[in-house]
């Protein structure tokens, strides 16, 4: 096979190849109208196993507040349990904090908090699956806690810190 044969194969190969991604991108691209986190796969010791952290919150499945947390069982963050959602600010370490109301609270409290979905790539160790699937957020472990609105007015970054 001569020069001219080789780069004319070349050229075909790269062409036939830029159809194909360009075919499979318009394909993706009509199926994905909105982005879905549908399931999320956390390092082995996030798992739950039925332990006491899938029960470290009182109320419902779906209204998960700081006030029935006990101890460092965590706290219900995965965004599918919340409403009234605004990003606040950022964290010295880069976390996102947000306000936020749980949709089955009746009380329609707003609270100070994180999104679990944040954390699965920069800080998978402090997420747990709860025994329904939610994703929760050990606070202690990033050196947060929940924070009601009124505490964040009144402090802002502070009311979600931790003390030394």
């Amino acid at each position: 096979m001569n020069k001219k044969q080789l780069q004319r194969r070349r050229l075909m190969r790269t062409a036939g190849s830029s159809a194909l991604v360009m075919t499979a991108a318009a394909q993706v691209t009509n199926g994905w109208k909105k982005p879905v986190i549908d399931s999320v796969i956390l390092p082995a010791h996030a798992q739950t196993s039925g332990s006491s952290e899938s029960t470290g919150n009182a109320g419902n499945a779906g209204n998960a507040g700081n006030a029935g947390n006990a101890g460092n069982a965590g706290n219900a963050s995965d965004i599918r349990l919340k409403t009234e959602i605004e990003a606040l600010s950022v964290t010295d370490n880069g976390i996102q904090l947000y306000r936020f109301q749980y949709k089955n609270d009746p009380t329609k409290k707003t609270h100070v908090g994180l999104m679990a979905q944040d954390l699965i790539c920069s800080h998978p160790y402090a997420l747990r699956r709860r025994a329904d699937g939610y994703l929760m957020v050990r606070y202690d472990l990033l050196g947060l806690k929940m924070a009601s609105l009124e505490e964040w007015n009144q402090s802002g970054v502070d009311s979600v810190l931790l003390p030394n």
